[in-house]
């Protein structure tokens, strides 16, 4: 007997000793979960669908083209992203509790993808901005926002903050959160609760409203950082606009072939075509045929690419360039203009819809974004080559 209750005791002793890291685990797992469920309590009452009304013929198809979220920023003003309300006739909110408003735009930049609405006459729960700390590469977020389907059900997706672009203008932050139809304009919220940044979900402008339902998550998504978003916010609400940077030139791409991959080209720069008279270029001694290699410390691989970061520059800002000019290198700090359109014509291929101050994102701005989203892919890549050779 003494023999078997010892056995007994060791046996009962190994179960406890196995069962406390599962215990623990699990009881880790439920505070997440917990911690999950009062972040989202506190923050659906402030995000929305926001419904682009293209044709206010509601019976024709591709009416209501476009389905969104936004994030209400103050009591009766909510920012979403350019593309959702682009080419809108009209635009809906519908609030958590499911009340249905008009929103009037009051701005948008289809360059950094930033649209402010606001709707007269209501009170929301506004979502603070993030003020304890800069958000940083491993924090965990979570993005709150509305699945695009039958219901417009609301929807949240938690992943964390895998790095930062290098992006001299409005760089956008990668995530490893799911991005659903719908969930374009999205808030993206730290474990404290605040506002770290807008979800940039929606790239294609082409996609309808309730043909999507089913649609897949993307692999990759991204946010426009607080400190940006809320500079964005300052100007469209003060202005209606944003003030876009001018520098004066036009340019092409030039490249040269691979050597070690068969038909790939490597980018060299931009070639300057024509220097406006007069303008920051020609004041800072640029000329045509000069090779335009560097803005801010960045190698500069396109004219879209450089006409973006322009454009992205207050005017009055003095940019660090690097050109090229008879194989002799050359730095200048010209000191931008601002932009004589509303918005550059790069930037948008579509007339300025009365609905839309300032203009609509383009197939050219889309593209752009495309552009860049395989850049930021690659430089995982490469990051994450480094991390594991480190190893």
């Amino acid at each position: 007997m003494r023999t078997g209750a010892l056995r007994l005791l060791v046996a009962l002793a190994a179960t406890l000793v196995l069962a406390a890291p599962a215990a623990r685990a699990q009881g880790t797992l439920s505070a997440l979960e917990t911690d999950v469920d009062v972040i989202l309590a506190t923050t659906r009452p402030s995000v929305v669908t926001v419904v682009n009304v293209r044709d206010l013929d509601a019976h024709k198809p591709g009416a209501a083209a476009r389905v969104g979220s936004g994030v209400a920023v103050s009591e009766n003003e909510i920012l979403t992203t350019a593309s959702v309300v682009e080419g809108a006739r009209q635009i809906w909110v519908r609030t958590s509790n499911r009340l249905q408003l008009r929103a009037v735009l009051v701005g948008a930049d289809p360059i950094a993808n930033i649209a402010l609405l606001r709707i007269p006459g209501v009170e929301l729960p506004p979502l603070r901005f993030a003020t304890s700390r800069p958000v940083r590469v491993g924090d965990w977020v979570i993005a709150v926002g509305t699945a695009r389907d039958v219901h417009d059900r609301s929807a949240h997706s938690l992943g964390t903050v895998l790095f930062r672009h290098r992006d001299p203008r409005l760089p956008l932050w990668q995530l490893s959160n799911a991005v659903y139809p719908g969930l374009g304009g999205a808030a993206v919220v730290s474990a404290r609760g605040e506002l770290v940044g807008l979800l940039q979900g929606e790239l294609d402008p082409a996609s309808d409203g309730a043909g999507a339902a089913d649609g897949a998550a993307a692999n990759a998504s991204f946010m426009l950082g607080a400190d940006d978003l809320r500079n964005e916010y300052l100007q469209l609400r003060r202005d209606g606009r944003v003030r876009y940077g001018w520098l004066g030139v036009t340019t092409r791409a030039v490249s040269v072939a691979s050597e070690s991959e068969a038909g790939a080209t490597v980018p060299l720069g931009v070639e300057v075509l024509e220097v406006a008279a007069n303008g920051p270029a020609a004041r800072a001694g640029l000329r045509r045929r000069d090779l335009i290699v560097a803005f801010e410390g960045v190698p500069v691989e396109d004219p879209m690419q450089l006409a973006r970061w322009v454009t992205a520059s207050p005017p009055g800002s003095a940019v660090r360039m690097v050109w090229v000019r008879d194989d002799l290198r050359r730095d200048g700090r010209p000191v931008l203009a601002e932009s004589p359109a509303a918005v550059p014509q790069w930037a948008t291929s579509v007339p300025v819809a009365a609905v839309v101050p300032g203009g609509a994102p383009s197939g050219t701005r889309i593209a752009d974004l495309e552009r860049r989203i395989e850049r930021m892919n690659r430089e995982l890549q490469r990051l994450r080559s480094s991390s594991a050779d480190g190893r």
